[in-house]
């Protein structure tokens, strides 16, 4: 798994940067020349990660795609509830404040950091269950051991890495680590935000809804800035995605994994949708 995984970090970081480093989208030769390496090898490593060649990609990184998908809510909207087979099954789980203060127990939960194919994250399970995924992008594992406590104060938290890291091969490297990708993730939550949550992982991959669209969806038509926050208080980002909200003009917003992530996350997904129709293949 350590040669196909590496190559696949490789190239989410050298994504992730030019991002970063650059006012607009750098072309497929400046891509090819910070990798450091051959054309060829480059071309045939990042299609094995993406599905596309680099340059249908990097189309896939520009605002306008984005808005492209936006003019396509209608469908969107309509297929959001319907199961997409090449989708990881998430059966979600929303826990209410109250029914915590209940159970009274010390849930154990363990956690470590990760590279994956999007960059680091940090990933908290309770045994298989899977309840905190955060790209590090603006917060630390020292943020993230604190959120943890916050929202499961009756829990034993610790690190490890061992324990973690097949969860996190089942969510990044479905194909190899021998897994059908389906997850349990349990999170804390209003009634509201458990609306938003559950509408969030019935969203097809390579599908982009505006905040309106998703309050529309919810049956809150009004409520797209509490929409709005309740994906900003998402506790298990790419699981439950809420990378595939935008604003309705098109422009990617905020993320909690930073903007630049978000379009990586997004293009990634618009090229495996492209690349094998209605079947997406995995890394």
């Amino acid at each position: 798994m350590q040669t196909a995984e590496n190559a696949h970090i490789r190239i989410a970081k050298i994504m992730l940067h030019l991002l970063k480093s650059f006012r607009n989208t750098p072309d497929i030769d400046t891509v090819a020349q910070v990798a450091g390496i051959s054309g060829p090898c480059f071309q045939r490593l990042f299609n094995q990660w993406a599905g596309v060649d680099p340059e249908r990609f990097l189309r896939f990184l520009a605002a306008d795609h984005a808005r492209e998908i936006l003019l396509d809510a209608d469908k969107a909207l309509k297929t959001a509830f319907k199961p997409v087979l090449y989708d990881p099954v998430v059966d979600l789980h929303v826990v209410t404040h109250a029914e915590h203060q209940e159970r009274g127990d010390k849930i154990p939960i363990q956690y470590g950091v990760h590279e994956g194919p999007f960059g680091p994250f940090f990933l908290a399970a309770m045994g298989t269950d899977v309840c905190a995924l955060t790209f590090l992008e603006k917060s630390t594992v020292r943020k993230e051991i604190e959120k943890l406590r916050k929202i499961w104060s009756q829990a034993t938290i610790r690190e490890s890495l061992a324990g973690t890291q097949v969860l996190a091969d089942r969510i990044f490297y479905p194909r190899e680590a021998g897994d059908k990708a389906s997850f349990t993730v349990v999170v804390k939550g209003t009634d509201f935000q458990a609306k938003v949550w559950k509408a969030l992982v019935r969203i097809p991959s390579g599908r982009v809804l505006s905040y309106e669209g998703l309050a529309s969806l919810v049956g809150a038509p009004r409520a797209s800035r509490a929409v709005g926050s309740a994906c900003a208080r998402n506790q298990v980002s790419y699981l439950i995605p809420c990378h595939r909200v935008t604003r309705k003009t098109g422009e990617f917003g905020r993320y909690g994994g930073g903007e630049s992530r978000k379009r990586v996350l997004l293009a990634f997904e618009a090229a495996q949708r492209e690349a094998a129709g209605e079947a997406r293949t995995t890394f």
